[in-house]
């Protein structure tokens, strides 16, 4: 019995010792989600899992250190969406990496829009967080993913994607880079090498690559491994 306990507590403090050793090394850490930029992928709060072990890939989910100028340094979560080299251009709201058309290739949170006259039969079929449903000029503006559009459609709720005209400009990405682009119309624009270009699920709601610049890779933390 005695030589049973021994044995117990010896795995355990081995347990315990390569638990904090993978959290120290970055091998194995865990984040809470702190934004809504990855929703509907991720939610406010959710848990994820990471490790520096496991090279990311195109579109893989990634944590990275960002020096915000007013908060300072902070972690963020994105995806991966152009490695170093790759041509990213952004046309009517859909992404397009080396002219390939991506934005199907997962859920994204998007702007619709329809009439005032549906909202009671929108509130009871979605549940949308307050920024995510609001009155506009008269119509009825919402942020659904691909299921809700579903759910509409099931419905006979016409509705209409809202993307900004090339006309509209955005000072913010001007100042990043140079052009009179905004986040409907994007690039064309070659990543740089050791560089990652990083865009949030929430594409309106995310302050990604189109707003801070492509992300250096020796700022990146982990990758996601579970969520």
């Amino acid at each position: 019995m005695k030589k049973i306990i021994i044995i117990a507590i010896c795995v355990f403090v081995a347990l315990v010792v390569l638990f904090l050793v993978a959290r120290l090394t970055g091998a194995y850490r865990f984040y809470s989600m702190p934004s809504t930029s990855m929703k509907p992928t991720i939610n406010v709060g959710g848990r994820l899992i990471t490790s520096n072990l496991v090279t990311p890939g195109r579109f893989d989910l990634i944590v990275f250190k960002y020096k915000d100028s007013f908060y300072g340094p902070e972690y963020r979560v994105h995806r991966l969406c152009g490695l170093p080299g790759d041509t990213i251009e952004i046309k009517g709201g859909d992404l397009f990496i080396n002219n390939h058309n991506t934005s199907t290739q997962f859920d994204l949170l998007l702007p619709y829009r329809t009439s005032l006259d549906y909202m009671d039969q929108v509130e009871t079929l979605i549940k949308l967080a307050d920024d995510e449903i609001y009155e506009e000029n008269g119509q009825l503006d919402l942020l659904l993913s691909y299921e809700n559009c579903k759910l509409l459609q099931k419905n006979n709720i016409p509705y209409e994607r809202r993307v900004l005209g090339k006309d509209y400009k955005n000072e913010s990405i001007k100042a990043i880079y140079g052009q009179d682009w905004n986040e409907d119309h994007f690039g064309p624009y070659v990543v740089p090498a050791n560089h990652y270009f990083v865009l949030g699920d929430n594409r309106h709601r995310s302050a990604d690559s189109r707003y801070t610049g492509p992300i250096p890779q020796r700022d990146l933390n982990g990758t996601v491994i579970s969520k």
